[in-house]
């Protein structure tokens, strides 16, 4: 498989084949085919009386470290002297010094060349390993491979066997056969004596092999195992296997016959929780789901929010929903994530739910995602903390997050407002930090320019000094004796204003009072907020800002479920409510498709799924986890709230 060479000696391995071993590949290569092999002597012919300047000049660069001199200075000699006494040694550096440069089609010719026109070279064993290694770090795995086979040939008690053991095995990993890497790793691991530093690398890399396998590969890699050790990785790797195939006799087999006979305490523990797992699989009630919400404390009132909505979806107060096809069972997360902890295992160990939904808070979100995924269960978190999909496979978000928010608004100004250069007035605080980063990183993705950006105290109440540095003036100023206007020309055409709807009515007025009048105002989801009409209405045509939810939104879906959340909680709905409604909505569809019957079948649904025409607008999760949902986006026409055209 070709790669370019900028990135051979980063990349070598094909994502297709070994994927996950990417990180483990890349150092082993460099510590075990560099730093552990024996440092080689660069053997020559017997030296004449006189050392050619040019060799003399070139060994020089050498020391210095002034490898490209020295590089031109061999390849001058060669091109004097292509048959001179010291032509094979410089062969043999220019092909190290061609790896060292990267240059591995270079390092491959200058190796071919020496070994060819020089069979009899002192050190052409070295000089052939290199070759290998040159080969495989430019993915030409083949060719290398049959050097190595070739070297073994050669070279069967040579000191370089235990390299050419392991470059053998790198190679067969590279093109996917794993049972022949193992093969290799194994001839190894024993070659290298009293190297234990090598050993312990080489083990790494057994290991490494057994857990990329398939259960047709590890059924080949048992036959060429003889350690013990090596013979329950390979089991509990096939346990492993069974068990995410949902096979979970086969796993519980396995893992119980690991428990029992292993000499190994760390095995005997790993194949106990193993079968915790299997157990805990086994008793999955697919009808349960979790909920996970802070129902006491600093952050109850948003947590009654979302169960407000994930109840009405359920179908509880009546007959104007359908019933869901799962109960919810309800536990208190506070505000701690100790307590927090403790409501996700009791759903999962004692309640046997099918999935989670919450919690709210990042740090309670964050501890509890972790701790879902070491427990293989989906958690859909309602949380907009930031990298919280990434925690892994089981973990999903359904909250649009400020990225989101930002890269709609942006990608609106730029294709359809036709803005493109911009000022920033953003609070001192890490929302307002961090949302005037994610702006200016998204202007200049688009191509656009931020003139100004200036920073205020959270709770300031005059802006005169921020806005005058953006480029307002007053307005006494604005105008010379003969009433003409003054007035310098703008270098934006918009101000971007993460803050909350109470900030902004204190602003707005203040940029028309400096003489910044003319330009689009960009907000964030706080502006959404009946104050910011009634406070500072005059000010804010024409705005835009994004939302989650939008109460007036004219779909069908929208007004029932907004009439019916209305009649029942005698109050208006807002983003917590709409997102636990349409998280109970979506699952509903999942679990009455009918093949989802356990943990690992959900989570591959919710990954596959179509996208969900929710009351928060168009719902469906990455491969990652996280939601794939932009925002509404909105504007003030006289005392409305639109949609933006």
């Amino acid at each position: 498989m070709p790669i370019s060479r900028k990135s051979r000696n980063k990349a070598m391995i094909p994502l297709s084949s070994i994927r996950r071993a990417m990180p483990a590949l890349v150092a082993g290569m460099a510590l075990l085919l560099f730093s552990c092999r024996p440092q080689l002597p660069l053997t020559g012919p017997e030296k004449p009386a006189a050392k050619p300047p040019l060799i003399t000049q070139a060994e020089s660069y050498e020391k210095l470290g002034q490898t490209s001199a020295a590089v031109s200075t061999y390849e001058r000699y060669l091109a004097e002297h292509p048959r001179g006494a010291y032509a094979p040694l410089s062969l043999h550096r220019l092909g190290r010094l061609y790896a060292q440069q990267e240059t591995y089609e270079k390092a491959v010719g200058s190796y071919r060349r020496l070994l060819t026109s020089t069979p009899e070279y002192p050190a052409a064993a070295e000089a052939r390993y290199e070759l290998g290694r040159a080969l495989y770090l430019e993915g030409d795995y083949h060719s290398s491979r049959e050097e190595m086979l070739r070297w073994l040939t050669l070279y069967p008690v040579h000191t370089l066997r235990p390299q050419v053991l392991l470059l053998l095995a790198e190679d067969s990993r590279a093109m996917g056969n794993l049972p022949e890497a193992f093969s290799r790793y194994l001839q190894a691991e024993t070659a290298f004596p009293g190297d234990t530093e090598s050993t312990a690398h080489v083990q790494a890399k057994v290991l490494e092999t057994i857990n990329e396998a398939d259960r047709v590969q590890l059924a080949d890699m048992m036959r060429s195992a003889t350690d013990r050790k090596h013979i329950e990785k390979i089991q509990y790797r096939m346990a492993i296997l069974y068990f995410e195939d949902h096979d979970l006799e086969k796993a519980a087999d396995l893992a119980q016959a690991l428990a029992a006979q292993s000499p190994d305490q760390k095995m005997i523990e790993d194949a106990k929780d193993l079968l915790a797992r299997i157990e805990s699989a086994r008793r999955v009630k697919p009808h349960l789901i979790g909920c996970l919400l802070p129902l006491s404390g600093p952050y109850s009132l948003y947590g009654q929010e979302v169960l407000n909505g994930m109840q009405l979806a359920l179908g509880i107060f009546g007959s104007s929903e359908h019933n869901a096809p799962f109960e919810l069972v309800i536990r208190d997360s506070g505000a701690d994530p100790e307590e927090a902890l403790a409501g996700l295992e009791q759903l999962i160990n004692d309640e046997h739910v099918i999935a989670v939904i919450g919690p709210l808070a990042s740090k309670t979100a964050a501890a509890v995602a972790a701790r879902a995924q070491e427990l293989d269960t989906p958690i859909i978190t309602l949380t907009q903390k930031d990298g919280i999909a990434d925690v892994g496979g089981w973990v999903f978000r359904n909250m649009s997050t400020p990225r989101q928010e930002v890269e709609t608004l942006v990608s609106k100004a730029f294709n359809d407002l036709r803005l493109h250069r911009f000022a920033v007035l953003f609070p001192d605080n890490p929302y307002g930090r961090t949302l005037s980063e994610l702006f200016w990183e998204q202007v200049n993705l688009n191509g656009g320019e931020v003139t100004g950006m200036e920073s205020y105290r959270p709770g300031q109440t005059d802006f005169s000094e921020q806005i005058r540095k953006l480029g307002g003036i007053a307005a006494a100023k604005t105008s010379s004796e003969d009433g003409r206007n003054t007035r310098p020309a703008l270098r934006f055409e918009a101000v971007f204003i993460p803050d909350n709807a109470q900030s902004v009515a204190m602003i707005a007025p203040q940029l028309v009072y400096h003489n910044i009048s003319g330009v689009r105002l960009l907000g964030t989801s706080l502006w959404q907020s009946p104050q910011l009409i009634s406070l500072a209405g005059d000010y804010i045509q024409g705005c835009v800002f994004p939302a989650g939810f939008y109460v007036a939104d004219a779909r069908p879906r929208t007004q029932a479920f907004v009439s019916s959340y209305q009649s029942i909680f005698m109050k208006t709905p807002d983003i917590l409510a709409a997102t636990g409604y349409d998280t109970v909505k979506f699952l509903s569809e999942l679990l009455q498709q009918g093949n989802v019957q356990n943990r690992d079948d959900l989570r591959r649904a919710l990954i596959e799924m179509h996208p969900f025409d929710g009351v928060t607008g168009e719902t469906r999760f990455r491969q990652n986890g996280e939601v794939d949902k932009a925002p509404f986006l909105l504007t003030i026409q006289g005392d409305r709230t639109v949609p933006l055209p």
